[in-house]
Order: C-alpha cells, then sequence, then structure tokens
C-alpha cells in the first residue's frame, strides 16, 4: 500500500448490495454502471473523468488490497454486503467544486462502504445508524427526499426499514399506516386515510442511512486543494 498512497491518497471501499452490486460480479460491472449514472467514468489508462473533464488518477485494488487500506472504515451496517475491493484516486486541484462533490457522493452511494485518506489516516464510513424523529422519515420529501436511503428499491434493506417504522409506531399505531410508493423520491407514505396522531409523530426511530455529512470534510482535505 505504499506505493498507492504515495500517489493516490484515497480509498473508496466497493461493497455488494443486494441484486444492485451482487457479490458474484467481481468484474464490478454493476458498481461501474452505477457510477456512470454520475458521470464518473474509469477511463484507460488511469484517468477518471467527469463529463468531459479529467479531474484526477485512478486504480482498483482486489478485495485483499481493499480489506487491508480500508481496516479502519467500519460501519457494519447488516443490510450491506461483503467488500468486492476498492478504488484507489486524487483529484486535480483544479477540477470542479461541483465535480469533486459529485465524485465523492457517487463514490459513496454507490459504494455503500466509505472511505480512507491515507496521507491523514482518516476514515469515513459511508453509512452510520442515526436516530430521526418519525415524522421526518415518511413522506415524499422525507429523508433528504429519500437519497439518505440505501436504496428506494424493496428488498431486505426496505423491509427492515419497515420493521423498524412501524415498531416506532407501537401498538397504538397502524401497523399499516405505512406504505411504500415507487418512485424517484422517498418511497415511505402515510396511507392517506390512517395518518397518525401527533403524539406518534413525536416518536423516534433508528434506520441505517447514507452519512452526507462527511462529504464536505472529504472535499475541504488539504491535499485536495494543494495537489
Amino acid at each position: 500500500m505504499l506505493v498507492v498512497s504515495a500517489k493516490l491518497p484515497f480509498i473508496a471501499g466497493i461493497r455488494a448490495f443486494e441484486d444492485e452490486v451482487p457479490s458474484s460480479s467481481r468484474d464490478l460491472a454493476a458498481w461501474k454502471k452505477s457510477l456512470a449514472d454520475w458521470g464518473v467514468a474509469l477511463n484507460e489508462g488511469g484517468q477518471l473523468s467527469r463529463g468531459t473533464a479529467d479531474i484526477g488518477n485512478w486504480m482498483l485494488l482486489d478485495t485483499a488490497a481493499a480489506e487491508d487500506a480500508l481496516i479502519s472504515c467500519r460501519h457494519d451496517c447488516p443490510w450491506v454486503g461483503p467488500r468486492l475491493g476498492a478504488l484507489a484516486f486524487d483529484v486535480f486541484s483544479w477540477s470542479d467544486q461541483i465535480d469533486r462533490h459529485e465524485l465523492f457522493c457517487g463514490l459513496l452511494k454507490v459504494g455503500r462502504d466509505g472511505f480512507v485518506h491515507i496521507p491523514s489516516r482518516q476514515a469515513f464510513p459511508a453509512i452510520t445508524r442515526q436516530d430521526r424523529s418519525l415524522s421526518w422519515c415518511v413522506g415524499k420529501a422525507a429523508l433528504d427526499d429519500g437519497a439518505e436511503l440505501l436504496t428506494r428499491n424493496l428488498g431486505p434493506y426496505m423491509s427492515s426499514v419497515f420493521a423498524a417504522l412501524q415498531e416506532a409506531l407501537g401498538p397504538d399505531g397502524d401497523e399499516d399506516a405505512i406504505t411504500w410508493s415507487p418512485t424517484c423520491h422517498n418511497p415511505l407514505r402515510w396511507r392517506a386515510d390512517a395518518l397518525p396522531a401527533d403524539v406518534l409523530r413525536d416518536r423516534t426511530v433508528s434506520l441505517w442511512l447514507y452519512d452526507f455529512s462527511v462529504l464536505d470534510p472529504l472535499i475541504d482535505l488539504p491535499d485536495l486543494q494543494g495537489r
């Protein structure tokens, strides 16, 4: 890892997740396709680009090297699969602020793992268990329009979210009060004729969610600006 740390200071983990990034996909094709949706491409010759702009350099690490590089980055989310590899990269100081933000946000969401900044030895987990008000988890605009959810698709993770929300409703809540709507927004909705009483809206729930609070510290690391 010394060669990687000397040239490529950032490591972004890549984990399997349900059928979106299958654990059998060792060539990381599904991950690369999802990353392309953020406008990020891993070009031949080790050039990292977003759109038409080259913004850095990259190399892929296999599972063993990724485990070694990311040993300090753990989130223990039970709904995320094994680590499949990692992306080692740097970012040019002249790259656009929006491009940098989309790069890190895309890697956070698609990788569902986290980052390590080798020079400073800082770790930034992509997912954390967070306590939220029940009223801020259900509804079209809740959970940052659904962006904080690890997926908007039905599956084991979403089933765990439903279970946590129903537990938060408690015995005096309607177990069918929360429904799922296929959408690009937050799919968790109150059933129109079964909105909970105000006392239920004051309850909290603990969910595994993306932690976007790590993005600004990552983007503002000194070597990003000084390279």
